[in-house]
């Protein structure tokens, strides 16, 4: 009969230790940031992300960095989708290589941020 109360509360109490995580993790990656852009002497990124950081701990909750993770994976991939359009539009037209490579560039860098956005958990 212990084992069925423990399992739950431990479950219970490790959903909470994840949810929190995602907010202190968050500071983490901005910390280590800040850290290597003080090692390069970048003291505008420096102080960007400081700005980021005081942002973050003020008002982090999950739900907002989910919420606000998912709207920029949703702009990403209408980032894609446009460039998609306009690479095919630009080959439809018959338009010169250059511009072709041009356009296949931007989609190719769209999809980069699309992927790492999706890699990431926030």
């Amino acid at each position: 009969m212990k084992y069925l109360l423990v399992l739950p509360l431990t479950v219970l109490a490790f959903s909470a230790f994840a949810q929190s995580s995602l907010c202190e993790q968050k500071q983490q990656d901005i910390q280590r940031q800040i850290d290597y852009a003080r090692q390069h002497g970048n003291t505008a990124r420096v102080a960007g992300l400081e700005k980021a950081e005081a942002e973050v701990g003020s008002g982090c909750t999950d739900d907002k960095l989910k919420a606000s993770h998912a709207a920029k994976i949703r702009d990403q991939q209408h980032q894609v989708d446009e460039r998609q359009r306009e690479l095919d539009q630009a080959r439809h037209n018959g338009e010169s290589s250059k511009k072709i490579a041009k356009r296949q560039r931007k989609l190719d860098d769209a999809q980069r941020e699309l992927k790492e956005l999706q890699s990431t958990a926030y």
